[in-house]
């Protein structure tokens, strides 16, 4: 899956320090105005997450929300998104 992919896995350290970005791409015959957002919205949301944490933090565990970092991390998450509303 998206979220378990370390993007610079096969890189040197040199190579990997060039590594500036990423991108989420979606292709689809049947994909128009009216369905590209729940098309692309969860995989970009993952790319993201994938592409701005530290490379140790891939798993895939669904985190109870009562631990304490968790409940943090989504907090400021939500500060975020509502950004763009």
């Amino acid at each position: 899956t998206i979220y378990t992919y370390e993007p610079t896995s096969d890189l040197s350290e040199q190579e990997a320090a060039l590594v500036i970005g990423g991108e989420a791409s979606m292709w689809g015959e049947q994909t128009d105005s009216t369905n590209i957002v729940q098309k692309i919205w969860p995989n970009a949301a993952a790319a993201g997450e994938r592409l701005w944490s530290p490379q140790m933090t891939n798993s895939t565990i669904i985190v109870d929300v009562d631990d304490g970092p968790a409940v943090a991390i989504l907090a400021d998450a939500q500060i975020r998104l509502e950004k763009f509303r």
